[in-house]
């Protein structure tokens, strides 16, 4: 526990991230990577209830730390977390970091939909739902492509409800301009002095349940896609043109969105 404490004193007078490694140590994380070559054909696509912000506060820390974690485990690669994911994660609890055993190719389109944010204090809570039947999964040349609707042809359908826990700074200061534009990935921390401590999303993380998690459930599934969502089956296998790959929205901005 010294070391690791005495590492990450280290990394915060250097101003550099740290990220912990497999032995669970921290060490300095690389400049920003930027997007991940081989999901090329991937993009994230958000949207909300009317009263939610996409572009400020708890819900652009929600994107970001959502986007990472996939980034990362379906690269095995940690350098993709966003800026910021360092600080804002506390780098002993492994549950809230991506681990992967193997590297995937997703395409398509990964939609999410915030349904709700509530405050109590500093602490928030973003509860979401993940389309995923609109990605697909990279199985063979010639085999084509298994979309991500789970393994339970009764009850798989490829909506997923996740919630993410926070914290808000204690000290707000001057707010992050809009977090809206043509990048996929942000040029800066994000995070902005919010910290994640909690995860839960069955199809990727560990725990997946909550109190009224079947509630959320039936939200995601009443406001998703009726017809699309159903014409996936598990171990189906689909050509890349049923997942088609739609401009990342909100997106992130780039020095150009601002000039």
């Amino acid at each position: 526990m010294k070391v690791i404490t005495t590492v990450w004193i280290a990394c915060a007078l250097l101003l550099t991230s740290c990220t912990p490694d497999e032995q669970g140590r921290s060490v300095a994380a690389s400049p920003p990577a930027g997007w991940p070559p081989e999901l090329n054909e991937l993009t994230f696509v958000w949207d909300a209830e009317k009263d939610i912000d996409l572009t400020a506060g708890a819900a652009v820390v929600a994107r970001a730390y959502t986007e990472s974690y996939y980034l990362a485990y379906l690269t095995g690669n940690q350098k993709y977390l966003y800026p910021g994911f360092s600080e804002s994660v506390d780098a002993e609890n492994r549950q809230l970091w991506p681990a992967s055993d193997k590297t995937r190719t997703w395409v398509g389109t990964a939609r999410h939909h915030i349904i709700g944010i509530t405050r109590a204090d500093r602490n928030v809570t973003a509860t979401a739902c993940a389309y995923l039947y609109g990605t697909g999964e990279f199985v063979a040349e010639g085999a084509g492509y298994a979309a991500n609707v789970g393994g339970n042809p009764e009850a798989s359908t490829g909506i997923y409800p996740l919630r993410i826990s926070l914290r808000a700074p204690e000290d707000a200061g001057e707010p992050l301009p809009p977090q809206a534009g043509t990048g996929r990935t942000p040029q800066e921390d994000v995070f902005d002095g919010w910290r994640v401590t909690g995860f839960q999303f069955e199809y990727l993380a560990k725990p997946s349940r909550w109190e009224g998690y079947a509630r959320d459930l039936q939200v995601c599934r009443d406001a998703g896609d009726k017809v699309t969502n159903r014409s996936f089956t598990p171990m189906g296998r689909y050509p890349r043109s049923d997942f088609p790959t739609l401009p990342a929205a909100p997106g992130w901005p780039l020095p150009a969105d601002r000039s």
